[in-house]
């Protein structure tokens, strides 16, 4: 099995996004001035419609694209602590709205 590559790159004032979409990977750049939102949360859903599990999510919420871009710990485990880190970084430095609903 191999592992999925790192998704989320980021620069001083902008942040990569490799998004998955049908059979491709789509790149979305956003500045932080096109950032609305970067939220971290933690849901419980049911695996098989009967066994309770945690879901940790990120969702990032721009302007500047129809839909919000939302990344899941279980598709992204290696990273997911790393992009945590990261996304929170990019908040505090560039004066994004930024909520961690995960504690």
């Amino acid at each position: 099995m191999t592992m999925a590559p790192k998704r989320i790159f980021f620069d001083k004032t902008e942040i990569v996004f490799m998004v998955p979409a049908q059979k491709k990977v789509v790149r979305r750049e956003l500045a932080a001035k096109d950032i609305v939102r970067i939220q971290f949360d933690e849901n419980e859903s049911k695996l098989l419609g009967i066994i309770p599990q945690k879901v940790e999510t990120i969702t990032v919420v721009s302007g500047k694209l129809g839909a919000p871009i939302v990344y899941k710990k279980a598709q992204n485990k290696k990273y997911f602590d790393e992009y945590k880190a990261g996304l929170a970084r990019f908040a505090k430095e560039n004066n994004v709205t930024f909520t961690d609903n995960t504690k």
